[in-house]
């Protein structure tokens, strides 16, 4: 009887809650979390980055609905849209999987298998505004490789132009 009545009172009180914590800016983690509040929203970013090499790299980075035929929702909670080039002429393109972690404001875009890939990493401003201390890493391997090489790496920052 009386667990019943505290289930009852818990049940109450977080139903009450509820509303506060949203207004207070907490957003439980998962896809929903893409479009609330000063997380990581839909939109488009400007993107700056430099390789190892020292090449400049700018254009845009759209963060976009995820396209679940292509990516698995629960691992993934959007898809950039990647369009950058440097001022030689040379461009990148890539629709990678993004993944969000909102307790370390955490953004990972892309993956790499056995054979290569591309992972952008970045942290997202407590503003939602700016994703800054962004890293990159392109890898390859062709069949006759038996190791991946790094074709690109860098560093980047990102600033929202747009939601």
């Amino acid at each position: 009887m009386i667990i019943r009545r505290i289930a009852i009172v818990t049940v109450i009180l977080f139903a009450l809650a509820t509303p506060l914590f949203l207004a207070a800016g907490f957003v439980p983690a998962g896809p929903q979390a893409v479009s609330q509040g000063p997380g990581l929203g839909f939109g488009t970013w400007a993107f700056t980055g430099k390789d190892k090499a020292g090449v400049v790299w700018t254009g845009t980075l759209g963060i976009e609905k995820l396209d679940e035929s292509q990516f698995d929702p629960q691992k993934y909670i959007a898809q950039g849209n990647l369009r950058i080039e440097s001022a030689g002429g040379d461009g990148k393109g890539a629709n990678p999987p993004i993944r969000y972690d909102p307790a370390t404001r955490v953004f990972t875009m892309g993956a790499e298998s056995d054979y290569g890939g591309a992972v952008y990493t970045a942290v997202l401003s407590p503003d939602g505004k700016r994703l800054t201390k962004g890293t990159w890493r392109e890898t390859d391997r062709s069949s006759n490789e038996k190791e991946k090489r790094v074709v690109s790496e860098g560093e980047w920052s990102a600033t929202r132009i747009e939601k």
